[in-house]
C-alpha cells in the first residue's frame, strides 16, 4: 500500500508511518519537514533511520502551548 499526499498540485508519495511515527514516538506534536524529491526514501522500511535522524538534529521546545486538534 502506498500513501501519497497532494496539495496545491505538489505530491509527495511512499508517505507511511515509519515517516511520520517517530517524531510522535518520541514526543514531537510540530515540525516541519523539507522534501526536495517526488517521494520520501524508503531506507529500509523502519522507523530506525527516521529516529537517528531526528534526535541527531535534535528537539527545540516551543514556548507556546500546543494546539489542540479535533481530527484531521
Amino acid at each position: 500500500m502506498a500513501s501519497t499526499l497532494e496539495r496545491d498540485g505538489v505530491r509527495i508519495s511512499t508517505v507511511r508511518a515509519p515517516d511520520v511515527g517517530p517524531g510522535a514516538g518520541l514526543g514531537v506534536d510540530n515540525c516541519y519537514v523539507d522534501v526536495d524529491g517526488p517521494e520520501i526514501p524508503i531506507m529500509d522500511g523502519s522507523a530506525a533511520s527516521f529516529v537517528f535522524l531526528i534526535r541527531s538534529a535534535g528537539l527545540q521546545e516551543q514556548n507556546v502551548a500546543a494546539a489542540v486538534s479535533s481530527g484531521c
